[in-house]
């Protein structure tokens, strides 16, 4: 972890530097020493890491020189971002003097280092061996599950009256039970007999009407509109769906008998339902207890043999077919390593991650002597899979260390998508670009992705979701075995304090000093009060009653400045000691309410909300009078928008070196809100999400175009509880954005708002590093700034789109609407038309996309020459199209998936010939109101795997190949 607050250090400092529009004037020698320290101390890391287990002194010393990396990233880049223009004064001086003391400290480490036998490296950085090129696809090892999957599915799709209601799968943990609920719920025999099916992890923290409503997000997409029902009728909600409809329900990790009584009014026990329950749990109580007559099935251990073909599978990832060989001396050691598993396959599982990065017998060798010595350390019985995890965390390199730890953050079974997490990697510094994006390195994002891509490989991380079109991963997860050694390591290491309300308080400052003030100037003022009526009966007598207040009040104000700039200096001051000195927290994220303005943590870096930002239907059922008074406990919009506002302040007052600001979840404000001036405080930030705030009406200050280091942006307010309208395609709610976000030249990642109000048009020209931009159009933004966004990836226009001064005779005088080469992805969601020529002038600049999504009325496809042959995903939506387009889509070479519904054709006939398609692995059609007829020639779609034909009404004549009407 040291060695990436280093780099990260290092890298923020020389941009800094190189920047001609910083200045560091006058402290360009300190910071160069600063920068070379810091260097030198890189070259002792390697080393000093790797040895972090032999003694507690070393890994204290590393922890330190982790903190001083974070001090003096934050001390230079305040100087250069508040101070550097200004002329030299009092912070000048202090900064001097920190970066001096922070130099002489690191010196002092790197000796103590050395004094401990830590070697200085001449080797450089430890670098990621991936080859950043997608590598080989993480296969699913199905080993001895292939019985169990059939009886269970024989079990399930079983109607006789005396058939279980509940399915209970159990087993202790890592043995597999989720894997082989998710084996039964993706096989085709039981998606086609269950008309809804859901699958939800419950895990230790088990909240009712959140499973409920997980429950009923997977069966009928509505888990957005019973945001205002109470906790029984949701309930009631999916009582009655299950009893009415035929459905399947996963509760995955179920704990104990509390977590089902909780969960049991959602679902109907009494009488005998369609529907049908499957629970994973390693308490065969809780199974007992939700059905007496419920379906067990114990899960055992791996036999040896089947233990060795899992491992096999997974350490050597090449030689799975059975012409491949092993080398005989690898396989004897692998044989005797995989006895320490157990048969557990979560152990053989990271086992085989791990030793498939060791190319060599030695390196086996090594791990072999490694797990004995763990094993050895008589820790007791049942360790096998405790030492092997350990073992897999020891073995990470450098680099893949923080981006490991970092995910202790998320909740438990919480599905963490790759962008937002690669995101977050990059905008705390734990991942850059190792050559430098401008001498043509690699984007920050794609080293990112790569070192994802090891952890995977590792099996440090499970795959949750993956484009089908691109293989691409969306979401993971992390397994709760090895989630639990995650945090123990991040606790151990300071790395993330996990706020819950038992823990709190650590976080916490008690004000004593300010209540004995604020005591002491009442009872002065009552003093004075008291005089002061004295003296003004004596001047009343006097008659200068005029000029004494006309002088009373110059007084004040004098003292009022004086007070303020005092006050000014001794918050500077207590920054610069608990700087130098305080231990920390740099990394907050909050599973449950916290009183935010209880926390007094001002170094802190990070704060991640998965929970409410601040309580309001928690305060009705709280008897605590610290927090009503903090937080309020009226249902009055204007003091829940007063407490709202009050939170966002003190944040952006007492936490000025913040990086990241994220919220996950939050509560529901009415009326309208505004982001406090002092946002701009927030210099450091580099990551913004607002996504899941629900405020009706957001004001954003133009302060925020202070905030010049931000690289990504969410501004979709409102997004988690608005449901789209059918016919106008609003949602989220309305965002007024003052036009300062040209200033945010760094900015990589921006969201804008669903309904953005602008008094003009957002000018967004300077934003060169953008690579994701959503919700733009034409409307609010200008078309011309999208040519200077050369990196660009993913466009989503969202709402009107429209090229002024367009010749639609010969669409080559065009200038380009995008000149990078980069873009993969462009959705266009309208409820305007677009005139085709716009369009297909637009795809002929996207020379690289993949995907396309068309969510509008256009009329008319582009011609075949104007899409990219690159393209594996279209989907159309609402495009009324006349013509048949599949003449057009089926000449695109690497198409693998269309989808096309809701009025995306509004022709009688759609026709395929024998040569279209050669590469679509899936196709769905539905809400195609006017077709009449497809016809598709035998040699078409020879690689279809799935066909989904649904709410086609008028289609009378269906001419399909045999191969093809089996998939139906």
């Amino acid at each position: 972890m040291a060695m990436s607050a280093v780099s990260s250090a290092v890298t923020s400092i020389g941009n800094l530097t190189a920047n001609e529009a910083i200045s560091l004037r006058g402290l360009e020698d300190q910071v160069n020493r600063l920068q070379n320290e810091l260097k030198r101390t890189l070259r002792f890391l390697k080393d000093a890491d790797s040895r972090q287990g032999e003694t507690e002194r070393i890994r204290l010393l590393v922890s330190e020189v982790r903190e001083l990396a974070y001090d003096a990233e934050d001390v230079v880049e305040a100087f250069a971002l508040k101070i550097g223009t200004g002329r030299k004064g009092p912070s000048f001086y202090r900064t001097r003097s920190n970066i001096e003391t922070i130099v002489t400290r690191i010196r002092d480490l790197s000796r103590r280092l050395q004094e401990q036998g830590v070697q200085e490296s001449i080797d450089g950085v430890e670098i990621s061996s991936s080859s950043r090129t997608y590598p080989r696809i993480i296969e699913d090892n199905i080993v001895g599950l292939k019985d169990e999957i059939e009886e269970l599915v024989s079990v399930l799709l079983n109607d006789q009256s005396l058939n279980p209601r509940v399915v209970a799968i159990l087993g202790m943990g890592g043995i597999g039970k989720t894997k082989l609920a998710k084996m039964v719920y993706q096989h085709g025999q039981v998606r086609g007999h269950f008309e809804h099916m859901a699958l939800v992890c419950v895990s230790q923290q088990c909240r009712g009407r959140k499973v409920w409503e997980d429950i009923l997000g997977g069966l009928v997409s509505s888990k957005k509109s019973v945001g205002q029902l109470s906790d029984s009728e949701v309930a009631a909600k999916l009582f009655k769906l299950l009893q009415e409809k035929r459905c399947l329900v996963i509760l995955d990790d179920v704990w104990n008998i509390e977590d089902w009584e909780s969960l049991k009014p959602g679902f109907p026990m009494a009488d005998e339902p369609r529907s049908k329950i499957i629970l994973t749990s390693r308490n065969k109580e809780v199974a007992s207890l939700a059905d007496e007559r419920a379906y067990l099935l114990e899960l055992e251990c791996l036999k040896e043999e089947e233990s060795w073909e899992l491992f096999r599978k997974t350490a050597f990832p090449c030689t799975n077919s059975s012409e491949s060989k092993v080398d005989p001396r690898m396989e004897e050691l692998g044989k005797d390593m995989v006895k320490h598993c157990a048969g557990l396959p979560l152990a053989i599982l990271v086992l085989g991650g791990m030793l498939a990065t060791k190319c060599t017998v030695n390196e086996w060798q090594t791990v072999l002597e490694s797990l004995k010595s763990y094993s050895n350390r008589g820790r007791g019985r049942g360790r096998g899979i405790a030492d092997v995890l350990e073992l897999s965390y020891d073995d990470l390199p450098s680099y893949l260390r923080p981006c490991f730890l970092y995910l202790s953050q998320f909740p438990e079974d919480y599905e963490i998508h790759v962008d937002r997490l690669v995101q977050l990697w990059v905008a705390e510094g734990i991942v850059s670009s190792q050559q430098g994006e401008e001498d043509g390195g690699e984007m920050a994002e794609d080293v990112a992705e790569g070192y994802l891509i090891e952890l995977v490989e590792r099996r440090m991380i499970q795959v949750g979701e993956t484009d089908a079109a691109t293989s691409k991963i969306e979401a993971v997860r992390m397994h709760d075995l090895m989630r639990d050694l995650c945090s123990a390591k991040a606790r151990r290491e300071n790395f993330v304090f996990v706020a819950h309300q038992s823990n709190a308080r650590s976080l916490f400052r008690e004000k004593r000093k300010d209540r004995e003030n604020a005591r002491s100037l009442f009872f002065q003022k009552k003093r004075r009060g008291n005089a002061c009526l004295l003296f003004l009966q004596k001047k009343r007598k006097e008659g200068n009653v005029g000029s004494f207040f006309l002088r009373k009040k110059k007084q004040q104000q004098q003292q009022q400045q004086q007070q303020q700039q005092q006050q000014q200096q001794e918050e500077e001051e207590e920054n610069t000691r608990s700087l130098l000195t305080t231990p920390t927290v740099r990394r907050v994220s909050s599973h449950e309410f916290v009183p935010i303005r209880r926390v007094y943590t001002p170094r802190l870096r990070s704060l991640l909300f998965f929970t409410d930002f601040f309580l309001s239907d928690v305060i009705k059922e709280s008897k605590t009078r610290t927090m009503m008074n903090l937080c309020g406990s009226d249902d009055d919009p204007t003091s829940q928008i007063l407490n709202y506002e009050g939170a966002w302040r003190y944040t952006c007052k007492h936490f000025k070196l913040l990086r990241v600001l994220n919220y996950e979840e939050t509560i529901h404000v009415e009326g309208e809100c505004k982001l406090p001036c002092n946002i701009s405080n927030l210099i450091h930030l580099r990551f913004l999400n607002l996504r899941t705030l629900s405020l009706e009406n957001l004001n954003l200050p133009s302060s925020l175009g202070n905030l010049s280091c931000l690289q990504t942006l969410d501004l979709r307010v409102g997004d988690s509880v608005q449901v789209p309208d059918v016919i106008s395609r609003k949602k989220g709610s309305p965002v007024q954005v003052p036009d300062v976000l040209w200033k945010m030249e760094q900015l990589r990642h921006l969201y804008l708002p669903y309904q953005c109000k602008c008094k003009t048009k957002l000018k967004l020209g300077t934003l060169r590093n953008l690579q994701t931009l959503v919700n733009f159009n034409t409307e609010i933004c200008c078309l011309e700034d999208l040519i200077n966004m050369v990196n660009i990836r993913v466009l989503e226009i969202r709402g009107p789109f429209k090229i002024e001064g367009f010749d639609t005779e010969d669409l080559d005088k065009n200038p380009p609407i995008i000149q990078g080469k980069h873009l993969h992805s462009l959705s266009i969601s309208s409820y305007k038309r677009i005139d085709p020529a716009h369009l297909a002038h637009l795809v002929s600049s996207c020379v690289s996309l993949c995907k396309l999504s068309l969510d509008v009325e256009i009329s008319k496809l582009p011609e075949y020459n104007y899409l990219s042959p690159n393209l594996a995903h279209i989907y159309l939506r609402w495009c009324k199209l006349d013509e048949d387009p599949m003449p057009t889509l089926g000449k695109l070479p690497n198409l693998r998936i269309l989808e096309m519904g809701n009025f995306a054709f509004v022709g009688k006939e759609m026709f395929c010939d024998a040569r279209g398609f050669p590469e679509l692995h899936c196709l769905s059609l539905w809400g195609l109101n006017y077709l009449e007829e497809w016809k598709v020639v035998d040699g078409a779609m020879p690689s279809l795997r799935r066909l989904k034909i649904n709410y086609c009404p008028d289609l009378k004549l269906l001419q399909l190949p045999d191969r093809l009407k089996m998939l139906i």
